[in-house]
């Protein structure tokens, strides 16, 4: 079976942040004002092209939306929640189950 993509995430000091996707690189920082190395775009650069992106490829999607606004303000806001809802869920599933493991027996099996 052929590899269609490889992508790696790479974090490093400073809060900066490495996407490699192939032969593309994105590295993403806090700006040096709240202690990064402002090295690429900073977070909320990234939401907001992300943001502005989706809202620019409304005419593309048009025509696979059946009564529906393609931006609809409620739509925007429901997709949102969604995917946070998700995220959330994500994030605490694993959580929770690292807070189940005595930390004593963690650190005796290393």
């Amino acid at each position: 079976m052929a590899r269609i993509a490889h992508t790696s995430l790479e974090s490093t000091a400073h809060y900066a942040t490495a996407v490699v996707a192939g032969r593309h690189h994105l590295t993403a920082d806090e700006p040096a004002s709240l202690g990064g190395t402002d090295a690429g775009p900073s977070p909320y650069q990234l939401l907001l092209a992300g943001l502005g992106a989706s809202l620019g490829l409304t005419r593309y999607i048009r025509g696979f939306l059946f009564e529906v606004h393609p931006l609809d303000p409620l739509t925007f806001a429901a997709v949102a929640v969604l995917l946070g809802t998700v995220a959330i869920i994500a994030c605490l599933i694993p959580a929770r189950r690292a807070t189940r493991v005595n930390p004593i027996v963690a650190l005796r099996s290393e």
